[in-house]
């Protein structure tokens, strides 16, 4: 391997102090805190319930995804619970 002259290189050291303009595009946003889905939880079916979950999800949708759409839309198993008093 041979070297390569680098002596053609001009290197610039310009200091360019920020404006007030590119400091507010450079702060930080700040979101408001939203629950994201962070908790695992298991559990254990048979072969056949596996394979009836497939063929109702489809190829392209992840298992969890499925189940996860399905019990927020068809249950109120993840509400908050009313009292009845």
């Amino acid at each position: 391997m041979g070297k390569k002259n680098l002596d053609s290189i001009l290197i610039k050291d310009e200091k360019v102090l920020p404006t007030t303009e590119s400091e507010k595009l450079s702060k930080k946003v700040t979101k408001p805190k939203k629950e994201i889905d962070d908790k695992v939880i298991s559990l254990k079916i048979t072969a056949t319930e596996l394979q009836n979950m497939k063929d109702k999800a489809g190829r392209l949708v992840p298992l969890s995804a499925y189940i996860k759409d399905y019990i927020r839309t068809q249950t109120n198993l993840f509400s908050k619970p009313t009292s009845d008093e």
